[in-house]
C-alpha cells in the first residue's frame, strides 16, 4: 500500500464549524486526525455537512482535565481550534508546546476586531463578498451557506502544513475574514484602482449568466470563454456526448 503524504502525522481537532473542514482535508492526505468534542455536546444532533467535514476522523468525547486529553495534546503535531466558538474546548496552546497550534477566529487573534464574534454570514459581509451578490433592486445576499467556512477550511489546512514545513512549533493565527478576502481575488485590487465596490447583477457575472432556474430550485453554472477555459468546455462536451446527453447547444457551439 503506497504511503500517504501525511502518513504518521497526528492532528488534534478541537475546532467548531468554521474550521471543521481543515481536519477532513488533512485526514484525506493521510494524517491521523482525532476530533475531540466536549462530553456535554457529543450527543447533539449532527447535520449532514458536519458528517461530511468530519469524515476520516476518529471522534471522541472528552472533558478538560481528562488524562486522555493530556495524552492527545502531548502526541499531536498539529492542533486546530476555534477560540470563542460555542460547544468547543477552550485550551491554552502551552499545553501542547511541541505542536503547531492553528487558531481560527472571525477577525484574527489581534487587532481592533479581535474580540468581535461573527457567523458565516457576518464574515461574508465583512469581507465585502456580499456587496456585489444578489439582485440589483434587492439587499445583498451571500452566494451560498456556509461559503465562508468552505474557504476557511483549506486555508487552515495549508496554514498548518506551512507551519509544519518551517520545522518549529508555533501559534498560527487564521482570520476567516482574511481568508474570504483572499478568495475575492481581483475585487479588492480593483477597488484600490477604481474606488468602485462593484455592483449586484442578479444572475449574471459580467456578460454571462450564471444562475439558472430549475424544476426544484436554482443551479449555478457559468459558461465563460477565453483561452484558459476552452479546453475544459470541450472536455465537458465530449463527456456528455459519451453519455448520450449531448445537445446542439453544446456540440454545435464554437468554443
Amino acid at each position: 500500500m503506497p504511503e500517504t503524504l501525511l502518513h504518521g502525522l497526528r492532528v488534534l481537532d478541537l475546532a467548531g464549524e468554521p474550521a471543521e473542514m481543515a481536519g477532513r482535508i488533512l485526514a484525506d492526505l493521510g494524517a491521523e486526525v482525532v476530533r475531540v468534542e466536549p462530553a456535554a455536546h457529543a450527543a447533539s444532533t449532527e447535520v449532514l455537512r458536519s458528517a461530511a467535514w468530519c469524515a476520516g476522523k476518529t471522534r471522541c468525547a472528552l472533558s478538560d482535565g481528562d488524562p486522555e486529553l493530556d495524552g492527545l495534546l502531548a502526541g499531536a503535531a498539529v492542533v486546530i481550534d476555534t477560540p470563542g466558538w460555542p460547544g468547543t474546548l477552550q485550551l491554552d496552546p502551552s499545553r501542547a508546546p511541541g505542536a503547531v497550534w492553528v487558531s481560527v477566529t472571525p477577525f484574527g487573534l489581534s487587532g481592533p476586531r479581535a474580540g468581535w464574534l461573527a457567523s458565516d454570514l457576518g464574515v461574508m459581509a465583512a469581507s465585502g463578498n456580499m456587496y456585489p451578490t444578489g439582485d440589483p433592486d434587492r439587499p445583498p445576499v451571500r452566494c451560498s451557506e456556509p461559503a465562508a467556512y468552505a474557504h476557511v477550511g483549506p486555508e487552515t489546512a495549508m496554514a498548518a502544513l506551512t507551519a509544519l514545513a518551517s520545522g518549529r512549533p508555533q501559534r498560527v493565527d487564521v482570520s476567516a475574514q482574511e481568508a474570504v478576502l483572499v478568495a475575492n481575488m481581483c475585487g479588492p485590487g480593483a477597488f484600490v484602482r477604481t474606488g468602485s465596490p462593484g455592483a449586484r447583477r442578479g444572475p449574471n457575472t459580467g456578460r454571462t449568466r450564471e444562475i439558472w432556474r430549475c424544476l426544484d430550485g436554482y443551479v449555478s453554472f457559468g459558461l465563460r470563454g477565453g483561452r484558459a477555459r476552452v479546453p475544459s468546455l470541450r472536455t465537458i462536451t465530449g463527456l456528455v456526448e459519451e453519455e448520450g446527453l449531448s445537445t446542439p447547444e453544446l456540440t454545435g457551439r464554437d468554443w
